[in-house]
């Protein structure tokens, strides 16, 4: 694998403008990834995390994965958790079909490199590498594939409930996933790990667990299931709060009007009660009046009632997309959090939340993006005289360009535009001298003669285009190619795509190529 250049996330016109903003320091400016920010966040949570919690989440962590065999650098991590020098580096993501978009892996890889350059930077601290397991997510349509190629491989299963725990039944996938692969270098080693992960009767979450493990082990990366009965206890206080204030969308109200006002929506809408409650399905809590109703079921509960039910059964009580960042920091000694820019977007939305909760808030890292390309690719693209950045903008916006480009026209026009802004200065010059009055019409016949121009120009460029067929064909094969399923390489390929052909070496070169800190998109040749 080689690194053939970086291009800086603010240099890419379709990534949203809160990122770019926020990179830009416009946004939470202690929250950037900057060595002072790191600093002072160490110091303040070396302060504020309660020993006991520590003890608690390394053995329920450790509880969790006594099903896996763990390496030393693991082992060695789940003791350095007990210590208050001790804090963690955390991304998150729902539990995709064998990972799902590639992409997954890429946010592990920044939370690995992130955790080691921060060891250097901060020798008297260790950080340790968290993947947080969204198990409590409910949407399963969402997660229940992944795209190889071509081929759309998925699984069937109970939906609405907290897919974690979903029970794996349906492996169908995985015959028809070997047959497709079967000519592949490394397909065997792929099918043998889906068939080791995904086993009838496994939970989801116990698959995604063995999957992650299975490719990070050996860099000490821990996974959380959150979804723990011990683990909500810590947070009854929390949600409590939550029930009885509606305290998230009142201590949000400011910064969503600001960030609404400014970007015309916010990426997740706070609501009086952020909290589902998981009974078999994962029931919105919506509060009318004088008490609380599940969305689904109908159930209702009075104030007193509720509170009852999540002291006595608080593993029933499901945080929501906003309100989950405050129960991992609440669990988690945590210093920085590598999300996507959906995720980063709505943690920017809590930024009061925090004082208001006299809770710390992590460093907010963006998470960076790679496009792996092949030789042959990028011989296409050179024959083109393009650069591969030319495909990060939108295929009609490309066309256009290149075709302007490329046109033979456009120095006859340009020359011709030219000759008819000088005639129109030289006789400005000597008509007005004729008579001032004359100005006005010297006016009107030169915006007369540019709209004559400028409609001769697009009929010229729009026959010449036409006559373009081939090369306009070439661009959109070469831009398919690029965004397959019309969207980011990352975000429609699975890492199988890269491993069968690579194996692991592939999955070093991401770990390698990955930046600890900086938001961008790398571009690889594999």
């Amino acid at each position: 694998m080689t690194l053939l250049d970086s291009i800086d996330f603010r240099a890419i016109g379709s990534i949203p403008q809160l990122i770019k903003d926020y990179l830009n320091g416009r946004w939470d400016q202690k929250s950037l990834p900057t060595e002072q920010n790191f600093k002072a966040k160490i110091a303040l949570r070396a302060e504020t995390f309660p020993m006991e919690r520590r003890q608690l989440l390394a053995e329920v962590i450790r509880t969790q994965m006594s099903d896996c065999s763990l390496t030393e650098r693991q082992h060695t991590a789940l003791r350095s958790l007990e210590q208050p020098n001790s804090f963690t580096v955390t991304t998150g993501h729902q539990l995709n079909l064998f990972s799902g978009p590639v992409f997954f892996l890429y946010k592990i890889a920044q939370v690995l490199q992130l955790c080691k350059k921060l060891d250097q930077k901060f020798s008297d601290s260790t950080f340790v590498p968290i993947f947080w397991m969204a198990t409590e997510d409910h949407d399963f349509e969402e997660i229940n594939h992944f795209y190889h190629r071509e081929h759309r491989y998925s699984m069937t299963g109970a939906s609405g409930g907290a897919v974690g725990r979903i029970k794996i039944e349906d492996i169908s996938f995985i015959d028809t996933f070997q047959q497709d692969i079967r000519t592949s270098p490394h397909a065997t080693e792929l099918v043998r790990l889906l068939k080791d992960c995904y086993v009838p009767g496994k939970t989801l979450a116990e698959a995604t667990r063995q999957l992650v493990h299975r490719l990070f082990s050996e860099y000490g990366l821990l996974i959380l299931d959150a979804d723990d009965e011990a683990l909500k206890k810590e947070a009854t206080s929390l949600f409590a709060h939550e029930l009885q204030n509606g305290l998230l969308e009142k201590a949000t109200m400011q910064r969503v009007e600001a960030l609404t006002t400014q970007y015309g929506k916010v990426q997740v809408n706070p609501r009086r009660v952020n909290l589902f409650y998981l009974n078999g399905q994962r029931d919105r809590i919506d509060f009318e009046e004088t008490h609380f109703t599940l969305a689904s079921s109908g159930r209702t509960f009075s104030g007193g009632e509720i509170v009852e039910e999540l002291s006595e059964h608080p593993e029933r009580f499901s945080p929501n997309a906003l309100l989950r960042p405050v129960y991992q920091e609440l669990i988690l000694p945590n210093v920085a959090y590598v999300g996507g820019n959906a995720e980063i977007m709505y943690w920017l939305e809590l930024s009061d939340l925090w004082q208001a909760l006299q809770m710390e808030k992590p460093i907010l890292v963006p998470r960076h993006s790679q496009l792996h390309l092949s030789q042959e690719l990028i011989v296409k693209i050179n024959k083109e005289k393009s650069s591969i950045a030319d495909f990060l903008q939108p295929l009609p916006v490309l066309i256009n360009r290149k075709t302007e480009q490329d046109s033979d026209l456009l120095p006859k026009l340009k020359a011709l535009e030219e000759t008819l802004h000088h005639q129109l200065d030289e006789m400005k010059s000597w008509i007005t001298k004729t008579h001032p009055s004359f100005a006005g019409m010297v006016a009107a016949e030169e915006k007369r003669q540019q709209k004559s121009y400028e409609r001769l120009r697009k009929r010229l460029l729009k026959a010449e285009r036409l006559q373009r067929e081939a090369m306009q064909r070439r661009l959109e094969k070469l831009y398919r190619e690029i965004h397959p399923g019309g969207t980011w390489q990352e975000r429609r390929e699975n890492f199988s795509t890269f491993y069968a052909m690579y194996g692991k070496a592939w999955l070093d070169g991401v770990l390698a190529a990955a930046p600890a800190d900086c938001s961008g998109l790398l571009l690889i040749e594999d």
